[in-house]
């Protein structure tokens, strides 16, 4: 209230002034989208050097030469899940894995990959290795070792198989990737324990360039989005310290 010649009057009201929290909100939102457009940014350049440097002459991606070996029946890979629900995203043409098998014993090999379930049956009373891990070396191999004796029929004489292959010497094995719960499997032709075996696995993705050059593109919007928010927020600044902001 103020008095003026015996009269008091309100003082007018003050709307609050809101600039230094918008501002504020500008800079961090900003900030985090430049966090965002950076991480797309590099994820996209990564995948683009690696379709473009890393592929074999096949177009491969290949892993290292792998030392498996194992002194039961089996050697069984982890569940390999690919979209195997139904609002899973899937690509119609997600690509084409290959593995190298080659036995260091002389012995007849085979490699084949099976449903899970058809796999599990097949092994549920098999003495097996299951592979948990697979690390950047030759020898960085991690097992699960399961009981059980010996298979009661063949792994050749199975019909569930999607993709197999046996005999002596090196056994290559291409699988194009579709929906489901697979395993791999490597045994020896004749079924009898002890496995010795060099492995090269590789992969073939057709959508790797283009969700290269997506997440540039995303991080390319996301540094302009950023810039525009730094720029507002700095030219709020301006206003409130009686700059007038640049036109």
């Amino acid at each position: 209230m103020t008095q003026s010649q015996g009269v008091i009057t309100p003082n007018a009201s003050r709307a609050p002034n809101t600039t230094p929290v918008v501002k504020i909100l500008l800079a961090i939102a900003g900030g985090f989208a430049g966090l965002v457009a950076i991480g797309l940014l590099f994820g996209g350049v990564l995948l683009v050097v690696v379709h473009t440097t890393q592929r074999n002459d096949d177009g491969f991606l290949t892993s290292p030469d792998y030392d498996l070996s194992t002194d039961q029946y089996a050697l069984v890979s982890g569940e390999i899940d690919l979209a195997s629900h139904p609002g899973d995203w899937w690509p119609a043409d997600p690509g084409t894995v290959k593995f190298n098998v080659d036995p260091v014993d002389g012995k007849s090999v085979f490699v084949g990959i099976g449903p899970e379930s058809d796999v599990d049956a097949y092994l549920s009373s098999v003495a097996f290795d299951e592979i948990t891990s697979l690390g950047a070396r030759r020898g960085d191999v991690k097992y699960r070792t399961r009981s059980g004796g010996a298979p009661a029929s063949l792994p050749g004489e199975q019909n569930f198989w999607v993709e197999a292959s046996q005999g002596t010497g090196e056994q290559v094995l291409e699988w194009e990737l579709e929906n489901g719960k697979w395993k791999l499997v490597l045994m020896n032709a004749d079924g009898s324990r002890g496995i010795r075996t060099d492995v090269e696995a590789g992969a073939k993705i057709g959508i790797l360039l283009p969700i290269g050059i997506g997440l540039i593109v995303a991080g390319v919007v996301g540094l302009i989005v950023t810039a525009v928010l730094l720029t507002v927020a700095v030219r709020l600044g301006r206003s409130k310290n009686g700059t007038a902001p640049a036109v």
